[in-house]
């Protein structure tokens, strides 16, 4: 009897680290996708806020160029007098002093005109230093000075931070003047995803960036504290962001990641974690900020509350806990089966209400025939008896699995591969299928499998991820879709077109791209009043994305421009098809506005090709197709 008692304990043992150990898989599945989410979230808000900003940056630029007066002051001051020097400076400020009070509502903290030798001649934030030499301490002025080429990116000076846009300058006959600089504070990306993301965030600095006696010599040393995220770095303290609350008490909260953190930061990779406060789970995501020269200076760290990784954590203790109780009621079965067999079908009806108790899927499978299901499983397929079930999927249980990007099917094992090694070897978050479901309707879960000990067969556990998977597709489609046209918006045009070029950059192949600008745009509007000119934007929008194949992609560009990206397709093939679509668009008059036309600027990926290179053919080409009369097709 005794025998009896330690198999029964060592059952016990078995089923409860079971359990344990698939309860902890489950909930740390939708704990990973609920991290991901969120440090997902975070990169999306800040890339759009710096598209937005090198978007400004570069109108601003273009702006100041066209002012009159401007490149001729500069370009006088190259070899003038300091007095001289001085006059034509004071003509600069006049000239630029109102565009830089509107620049500063934009967010620009710097609009500063530099000359070749890296001599600041005029800073519109503090009109009154120049004549510094930059060479030491600004290594972006530098390098654009040197290789009079654009450069963009997070730049630390003596006290000062923040994006920066450095752009070369020619006067009109093509002399060159030096750089004009347009920057952004850093302040600004924390303000904004405080309060228009709705996302509580911290922007801290490394403290090696920094010079201790600039700051002090400035009056700055007060503004930076050292962070409660890591000691390395500094905070900078405003109203919203005061010691006590984002230093003080940010220490005490995160003291149980504190090494996770310090750890992660180091490899210089976003992360995210989550901490327990009061009664609430708090998610930390940390995205990392590179300087020009690609080491990562600065981090973005979000705080946002989580109520589906709270959710997963009391799903996890309600199933160990249910578990116990089910561990019991087997060692108790078990126990009745020896001492009576008339005990069998009670305890049976028991576990199988315990397994139907929890919210997720249950089946036991050998990954040809499913053995056993619960109820939640069998009311999604509507199974009323197991062997007709196994019948109708020709004894192959993953063919329900819909063969899809982004989710596992039978389609992505490789010969002489099981099913549950294709599994194992992906991270939790990836462990995704879509399922049909008896109306057809596709679901989405997250899957854990388990290989049950001295047999083939395995337990799968089924949780329903789908409203979750909605609301990240439907966010996806929200920050990559133009507003008034439903098409994609630029964002989205650059994402793919980056891929692309990143592709042909790795290996042979070729791609088109077609810039579409609508013909005498502007008499819409003076005519018919902008209300018809966004509906002769939409309807040139709908002809030409009902026209285009799903490879391809088609997106606004800004006002009234689009763009077509031509994947696989030459220059040849491009044009005529170009050709189609502006006869389609020329044949679909607008009810109001009449015949609407447009013209197009086509060019094909050369070895080397840049983003720029190509659209400045694109461009190139458009003014040509406008030179020659409008609603025509050129390639250059």
């Amino acid at each position: 009897m005794n025998k009896i008692y330690i198999n029964l304990l060592l059952v016990f043992l078995f089923l409860n680290g079971l359990a344990y150990y698939l309860s902890h898989i489950n909930a740390q599945s939708r704990i990973d996708l609920a991290l991901e989410q969120d440090v997902d979230s975070l990169e999306t808000h800040y890339d759009i806020l710096l598209a937005s900003q090198e978007a400004a940056a570069s109108a601003m630029y273009k702006y100041t160029l066209a002012m009159d007066g401007v490149l001729q002051i500069l370009s006088k001051a190259q070899h003038a007098s300091m007095q001289e020097q001085d006059i034509l400076r004071e003509e600069l400020h006049t000239l630029l002093s109102t565009h830089y009070k509107i620049m500063r509502e934009q967010s620009v903290s710097e609009y500063n005109f530099i000359f070749a030798d890296n001599t600041v001649f005029y800073q519109a934030h503090r009109p009154l230093k120049f004549g510094n030499n930059l060479s030491k301490t600004r290594e972006d002025i530098v390098y654009v000075n040197e290789n009079k080429t654009p450069l963009r990116g997070f730049i630390q000076d003596e006290t000062m931070h923040g994006f920066r846009n450095i752009f070369p300058l020619f006067n009109t006959n093509n002399e060159y003047l030096g750089v004009l600089e347009i920057s952004f504070s850093s302040t600004r990306l924390q303000w904004y995803l405080n309060n228009v993301s709705n996302i509580h965030s911290h922007f801290i600095i490394h403290k090696d960036l920094f010079n201790i006696e600039s700051l002090k010599k400035h009056n700055l040393l007060d503004t930076y504290v050292e962070s409660g995220e890591n000691e390395n770095y500094f905070f900078t303290l405003n109203e919203g962001h005061t010691k006590e609350k984002c230093v003080a008490g940010n220490k005490i909260r995160l003291e149980n990641i504190k090494d996770e953190i310090t750890t992660k930061m180091l490899e210089e990779d976003s992360f995210s974690s989550y901490i327990k406060y009061r009664n609430l789970i708090i998610v930390v995501s940390f995205f990392p900020i590179e300087d020009i020269s690609g080491e990562t200076i600065a981090w973005i760290i979000s705080y946002e509350i989580s109520p589906s990784i709270k959710e997963a954590l009391a799903n996890r203790f309600s199933l160990r806990i249910i578990s116990l109780f089910l561990s019991l009621l087997i060692i108790y079965f078990l126990y009745q089966q020896i001492t009576s067999r008339t005990q069998i079908d009670k305890q049976r009806e028991l576990l199988n209400d315990i397994l139907d108790s929890t919210d997720n899927m249950m089946m036991i499978t050998d990954f040809k025939d499913v053995k056993f299901s619960n109820k939640q499983f069998n009311a999604l397929f509507n199974i009323q008896d197991i062997n007709k079930f196994n019948k109708s999927t020709k004894h192959d249980i993953l063919s329900l699995f819909i063969q899809k990007d982004g989710f596992l099917h039978k389609g992505l094992i490789d010969s002489n591969e099981e099913f549950i090694s294709l599994v194992t070897k992906l991270p939790p978050e990836k462990r995704m299928v879509s399922i049909h479901d008896q109306n057809k309707e596709e679901k989405s879960f997250q899957i854990a499998i388990s290989q049950l000990k001295n047999t083939h067969h395995s337990l799968v556990t089924f949780t329903d991820i789908t409203m979750l998977k909605k609301e990240l597709n439907k966010t996806e489609k929200k920050a990559y879709t133009d507003a008034l046209t439903q098409v994609y918006n630029r964002n989205k045009f650059d994402l793919v077109f980056e891929e692309e070029l990143e592709k042909l950059h790795k290996r042979k192949g070729t791609l088109s791209v077609a810039l579409i600008d609508i013909d005498k745009f502007k008499t819409f509007n003076d005519t018919y009043g902008h209300l018809i000119g966004d509906e002769v934007l939409v309807t040139m929008a709908q002809t030409v994305a009902a026209s285009v194949r799903d490879a391809d992609v088609f997106a606004r560009w800004g006002g009234e421009e689009f763009v077509i990206l031509f994947k696989n397709v030459d220059a040849k093939t491009a044009a005529h098809i170009s050709l189609k679509i502006k006869d389609l668009i020329e044949a679909n008059e607008h009810p109001v506005a009449g015949k609407i036309t447009a013209s197009f600027g086509l060019s094909e990926y050369k070895e080397g090709d840049t983003a720029q290179s190509i659209f400045k053919r694109c461009d190139d080409a458009l003014y040509v197709a406008k030179d020659n009369g409008r609603n025509r097709v050129e390639v250059l």
